[in-house]
């Protein structure tokens, strides 16, 4: 059967997920979160150009001309927005850490930047987002109307300005991405497909629950 042809909106779901040195990721929730408070993700493939050779005889007529193709260098992430200020996200997205309190009750109440001249996030994080698909006539398709896209070694920073105003407070994230073999089938052990390229979408029947809960994300090492 072809494709339906669904086009793709909305972005409806982040999941932000730990890797550890090699690329691998547990099979579990520990080091991940969910969020659908993701407001734009904005990503591209950069290519190193070819060499072109060109040599001319002495009569100025082109005698040699080559041109290397141009080959993929890596994923750029130009921004990835999020709506509010979740410290476990940002924790888990860029390093840092986290800011305790343990009366009344053990809880997250604040988030710490890296100290400087360190590599916060030395294995990188994967990411997988989902998008709603919908058909030429406006409606969802019968069968699997979303779409979920993963990422599966990304090394982010955060950019631009957090402006404290009379409006909400976000953080915009921006860095690179690059092909990973051990990212396999994921943290839920349910992508069915090859995830070793820089980046790879699947249509899909289901979408995951947002986190509403604050985790404990442990240091990366």
């Amino acid at each position: 059967m072809s494709y339906d042809g669904a086009n793709i909106i909305y972005g409806l779901y982040l999941r932000v997920a730990r890797l550890n040195a090699a690329g691998a990721t547990p099979v579990d929730t520990t080091g991940m979160f969910v969020s659908d408070g993701m407001v734009q993700l904005a990503f591209g493939l950069e290519f190193t150009d070819g060499d072109e050779i060109e040599k001319k005889n002495a009569a100025g007529k082109v005698c040699v001309a080559y041109k290397a193709p141009d080959r993929l260098k890596r994923l750029t992430i130009s921004s990835l927005e999020i709506c509010s200020p979740n410290p476990e996200l940002y924790q888990l997205l860029a390093g840092g850490n986290l800011l305790t309190a343990s009366t009344p009750t053990v809880r997250t109440v604040g988030y710490q930047a890296p100290a400087i001249g360190t590599d916060p996030m030395p294995n990188g994080i994967s990411l997988e987002v989902w998008t709603a698909a919908v058909t030429a006539d406006g409606s969802a398709p019968a069968v699997d109307p979303y779409s979920r896209w993963v990422f599966p070694r990304v090394y982010l920073r955060q950019s631009g300005d957090l402006t404290i105003a009379n409006d909400g407070v976000g953080a915009t994230f921006e860095g690179y991405g690059l092909q990973n073999s051990q990212w396999g089938n994921g943290p839920s052990n349910d992508w069915l497909f090859d995830s070793s390229r820089v980046y790879q979408w699947a249509r899909t029947s289901t979408v995951p629950t947002a986190d509403t809960s604050a985790l404990a994300i442990p240091t990366q090492t």
